[in-house]
C-alpha cells in the first residue's frame, strides 16, 4: 500500500466512496461524512490509500503518536479489508490500531483481529437526533428552547436565515473569524482548526459539496451553519451563532435542519471533545442516541 498525504484536490478521488455513510458498518459516525477527512487533513495529518477498490485512510495527530487507520471503505469486504491493512503493518513493522469504529464494524473487526484491544472514550461519542425534534422543538421536554426562539421573535423580528451561496459568503466569514477573535481558544486546537476550516470551506464551497446558512438579525450576520448530508443523515460541522442575542442558537439549528428538506431524519452534531459546556448544550436538545467510536489495538 502507498499512502499520500490528502489534500483538497483529491476531493472527487474520495467522494464515490461516501456514498452509503449511514449504512450500519459506518453507524453513521461524523468520521465517514465526506467532509469530515478533508476538514481535518492538516491537524491530524490524513493520509489516504485507494487499493483493491477500497478506500484506506490513516491519521495522527502529531509527529511523535502513533498512526491510527479508520474502517475501511469500499471493497468486497470489511473482513477482507482488515486482513490487508494488518499485513499492511505487519510489514512495516507496526500492530494496526484502528479509531472510530461502529459498534456493528466492531464485531467483524475483532472476528479478523480476536486479540484485538478495545477502548472507549465518551468524549468522542457523537450526538444524534431525530430531525423532526429540531425543526419543531416539540413537546414539554423543549420548552425552553421555544421560549428562547419566543423572546428572540419578539424581540428581533427583523430576522431572516439565507443559504450561502457567492453572494453572502463575505458575510458568513467575516462572523466566523469575528467570532474567533472574540473567543480564540487558543488552548483548544481542535476549536481552532474547526474555524480556519470552516473559512477554507466557504472559500471552496462547490468542492466539500456543503450546505450551508447565515442568520442575520437586523441586517446584521448573527450566525452561521455548515454541513452536508449523507443518506437520510444531516451531519452538522459548524454550528457558530452570537451568545449576545437570545435564542439565536436555537434559531440556528431549527433553520438549518428545516433547510436540509423533509428527507432528512438524523442529525449528527458530532462530539463534546470533553468540554463540559459543550457537552451540556448538546445534552440540551435531546439526542436519540450518543453513537459510539471505539479503538481496536491489534498485537502483530
Amino acid at each position: 500500500m502507498k499512502f499520500s498525504r490528502l489534500e483538497l484536490s483529491d476531493a472527487e478521488i474520495l467522494r464515490p466512496y461516501f456514498s452509503s455513510v449511514d449504512d450500519e458498518e459506518y453507524g453513521r459516525l461524523c468520521e465517514y461524512s465526506f467532509g469530515s477527512p478533508l476538514l481535518w487533513r492538516e491537524l491530524y495529518n490524513i493520509e489516504f490509500c485507494v487499493e483493491y477498490g477500497a478506500l484506506f485512510m490513516r491519521s495522527r495527530l502529531e509527529n511523535t503518536a502513533r498512526i491510527t487507520y479508520s474502517t475501511p471503505m469500499g471493497g468486497v469486504s470489511l473482513a477482507d479489508n482488515i486482513r490487508r491493512l494488518k499485513a499492511y503493518t505487519a510489514s512495516i513493522g507496526e500492530p494496526l490500531l484502528l479509531t472510530s469504529v461502529s459498534d456493528a464494524a466492531l464485531r467483524e473487526v475483532l472476528a479478523v483481529c480476536p486479540n484485538g484491544v478495545v477502548t472507549t472514550d465518551p468524549a468522542w461519542y457523537d450526538y444524534l437526533y431525530a430531525a423532526e425534534d429540531l425543526r419543531e422543538f416539540a413537546g414539554r421536554k423543549y420548552s425552553k428552547k421555544r421560549n428562547h426562539i419566543n423572546r428572540f421573535l419578539a424581540l428581533y423580528p427583523d430576522w431572516r436565515a439565507e443559504t450561502i451561496t457567492a453572494a453572502n459568503t463575505a458575510d458568513a466569514i467575516a462572523f466566523i473569524e469575528a467570532d474567533f477573535a472574540a473567543n480564540p481558544k487558543e488552548d483548544y486546537p481542535a476549536y481552532t482548526e474547526g474555524t480556519r476550516m470552516s473559512v477554507d470551506v466557504l472559500n471552496n464551497l462547490e468542492t466539500y459539496g456543503f450546505s450551508g446558512i447565515i442568520l442575520y438579525v437586523e441586517g446584521q450576520a448573527a450566525g452561521v451553519a455548515l454541513g452536508e448530508t449523507g443518506g437520510d443523515t444531516l451531519y452538522v460541522h459548524t454550528e457558530k451563532a452570537s451568545t449576545e442575542i437570545v435564542g439565536a442558537y436555537q434559531i440556528l439549528v431549527r433553520e438549518y435542519v428545516r433547510s436540509a428538506g423533509p428527507g432528512i431524519a438524523f442529525v449528527n452534531r458530532e462530539e463534546d471533545d470533553g468540554v463540559p459546556g459543550l457537552r451540556a448544550s448538546k445534552e440540551s436538545y435531546f439526542p436519540c442516541a450518543l453513537l459510539k467510536k471505539h479503538s481496536i489495538d491489534c498485537p502483530l
